[in-house]
């Protein structure tokens, strides 16, 4: 399928994460789990790239048809390189498929922010001015430079919580109690910082 939007034919906007086995963490939970090769946005998607995906395929996303459209515009009011946020799981999933992907597995982004050594933050050790945590406001999408994973995918200490298949995960601009090891359910709500990233199967 060829993507309609010129941002998603540039393949050097996805990271490869190789093929790995590693323990996954949601809270408390761990479980050992083996993740096969995939691909995976290095950048949030941003408003930009939203408004071009609505404006190609007409799409409505879920804020506007449960009559939230003012917030839905208040919240992408900080410019075209901001993540979009209040997209609901449909709407993240309704664009990876327009682009010719899908979204990630909680296991898969997991492994794309952290890594396989065990760390919980994409950086190494807790330090709250490494990315956008606590600051009650979206930064532009790659901005802080330290809240890069250990393959080089960006924001997924801080900035926007994402939707992966099953739930939300990651850190939060809103607070710092949301991590990359904490997935929130279910997927049938959606809230100011929630936003995505798209994955793709190894070619």
């Amino acid at each position: 399928m060829l993507c309609p939007f010129a941002f998603c034919t540039d393949t050097a906007r996805m990271i490869a994460i190789p093929e790995a086995t590693y323990v996954f963490r949601d809270g408390q939970a761990t479980q050992k789990v083996q993740v096969k090769r995939f691909s995976i946005d290095q950048y949030e998607v941003t408003w930009q790239d939203f408004q071009q995906f609505m404006k190609t395929t007409g799409y409505k996303p879920s804020a506007l048809r449960n009559n939230e459209e003012a917030t839905f515009q208040k919240v992408n009011s900080n410019g075209p390189r901001f993540p979009v946020g209040f997209v609901s799981w449909e709407d993240a999933n309704a664009f990876c498929r327009a682009a010719g992907k899908r979204l990630p597995t909680p296991q898969e982004w997991q492994l794309a922010a952290l890594g396989t050594d065990g760390r919980l933050w994409p950086w190494g050790k807790w330090d709250p001015a490494s990315a956008n945590i606590n600051s009650h406001s979206a930064a532009e999408a790659g901005h802080f430079s330290r809240d890069r994973s250990p393959y080089g995918v960006m924001d997924m200490g801080g900035n926007l919580l994402e939707w992966t298949t099953d739930g939300l995960i990651g850190g939060s601009y809103v607070t710092d109690w949301q991590n990359p090891t904490t997935l929130l359910k279910p997927n049938d709500d959606w809230v100011a910082n929630s936003g995505f990233r798209c994955a793709a199967d190894a070619k």
